[in-house]
């Protein structure tokens, strides 16, 4: 399962939903809003419309 996260000051951290939660949970007086997705390709559909935005800072998990 892939998970996508995003916060008010248009952040989004994106990779497997274990790896994200590990990731934003030092972060938790940010408020996340968590996306899951069931496929890769899904998820990247959806980075790439995020990545278009110039404002967003957009970070990566997954390896490779």
């Amino acid at each position: 399962m892939y998970c996508l996260a995003s916060n008010q000051y248009n952040y989004h951290v994106y990779g497997h939903i274990h790896e994200v939660e590990m990731f934003i949970q030092p972060n938790s007086d940010l408020k996340w809003e968590l996306s899951t997705y069931s496929s890769k390709a899904l998820l990247m559909d959806h980075v790439g419309v995020i990545e278009s935005n110039q404002s967003s800072t957009v970070i990566s998990l997954l390896e490779g």
